[in-house]
């Protein structure tokens, strides 16, 4: 009973959050019933996770009852599960599972909560940084990318994707506001670190990365930090490489850790395997990115995955045909770190992934993030004619 209580307790605490945030950012009326859609649709899908995960198991029921990789069978203490990686997952899981004897729903419902919040803060950030027109209406069009399944299925249950998508989000709301958060920010990047080493390094590297990139337009401040970044990311490469179960890595011996790893994943037996050890790198990347589409579609739930990979895949080809080098810059500097990110960890797993489901799990929460950038490319940049429209433009004058 006292489980129930406190998921009760905490979602009423978010629903009077929810109004609090949006009387302070002065959100429109729509904005602020949205925000509150959004959070019974993504408590709604942690319910068809847990149904989802009892019915077909998963890494889920292993993180919650400490029985998954890596679990001391014989551990007895909280210390004796305490580390990185899959170990954090039954840090945090110990008192709720271990002593307070909660179910799995409740684990479900409080790890919903956790990816509701990242949620509010990309909603939070899509509303400062989006042209006053598109905010106005019943159902701005732009709040589409808030209701897409796939995201929300996967951060509303037990599981990495949920914590990474919080620590993500908030490392995103932090570089928006720095001098106001700065103390979230070092929470949200311990806690990646703990979860995934690997995704805190290739934050590390995307924020020295992108302070590089921008270093004529940037200030002290963030130039120091971005050398920070490079310095900590150098510092804490054979680190991750050895949480991540990577050691003694050489140049020689990384084609035979990718052809591994795409192998171990892509075997015989392996429901909606792809053999992307056979395909060259930028299909890789487009099966990473866009796949499935309809005719991988092998179940309603991945017929859905493939409606949003074609909108993703329409957004990105009619942004490729309006965009040039030079409107990165329009880009806000943690939309610019977020497709970073993005991009480097989209290298990555299209390199060691060999499952269509895997995929859509693993992409889920970063792809939000892609859709917000280019949907602000395109409606930043409404007047401005691509390559190809200047072409055709000068040859009808020439005529």
């Amino acid at each position: 009973m006292t489980q129930y209580l406190v998921i009760i307790l905490l979602i009423a605490f978010t629903f009077y959050s929810n109004i609090r945030l949006a009387k302070k950012e002065n959100m429109p009326k729509p904005w602020g019933i949205h925000l509150q859609l959004i959070l019974g649709y993504h408590l709604g899908l942690s319910f068809i996770f847990y149904l989802y995960i009892m019915e077909n198991g998963g890494d889920s029921l292993g993180y919650w009852n400490l029985s998954g990789p890596l679990a001391d069978p014989n551990g007895d203490s909280w210390g004796d599960f305490f580390g990185p990686g899959y170990l954090f997952m039954y840090t945090l899981n110990y008192i709720p599972y271990k002593i307070l004897n909660w179910s799995f729903l409740t684990g479900n419902l409080l790890y919903a909560l956790v990816g509701f919040w990242a949620w509010r803060f990309l909603y939070q950030l899509a509303y400062r940084i989006l042209p006053e027109p598109y905010t106005k209406g019943v159902f701005p069009w732009i709040l589409l990318i808030f209701y897409f399944p796939n995201p929300h299925f996967w951060t509303a249950g037990v599981g990495k994707e949920a914590l990474c998508f919080w620590g993500v989000a908030a490392l995103l709301f932090v570089l928006n506001s720095p001098s106001k958060h700065y103390l979230l920010g070092l929470v949200a990047f311990l806690f990646l670190i703990m979860v995934r080493p690997y995704l805190g390094w290739i934050l590390l590297f995307a924020l020295g990365l992108v302070g590089l990139l921008e270093w004529r337009r940037e200030g002290l401040r963030r130039k120091i930090l971005s050398l920070l970044a490079i310095g900590l990311a150098i510092g804490f490469l054979p680190l991750a490489l050895l949480y991540s179960g990577v050691e003694n890595l050489t140049w020689q011996g990384i084609p035979e850790l990718i052809n591994g790893q795409l192998n171990l994943l892509s075997g015989p037996g392996v429901d909606s395997a792809v053999n992307m050890e056979a395909y060259s790198q930028p299909y890789r990347l487009f099966t990473f990115w866009f796949r499935p589409l309809f005719f991988d579609a092998y179940h309603a739930f991945s017929f859905m995955a493939s409606c949003e990979n074609a909108f993703y895949l329409l957004g990105l080809l009619f942004l490729l045909y309006r965009f040039q080098l030079k409107n990165w810059s329009e880009l806000p500097f943690f939309l610019k770190f977020g497709m970073l990110v993005f991009f480097l960890i989209s290298i990555l797993y299209a390199n060691i992934l060999g499952n269509l489901g895997i995929m859509m799990r693993m992409k889920s929460f970063y792809f939000p993030i892609f859709a917000l950038a280019m949907i602000y490319l395109s409606l930043k940049l409404p007047q401005q004619a691509s390559p190809l429209k200047k072409s055709n433009q000068a040859l009808l004058s020439s005529q």
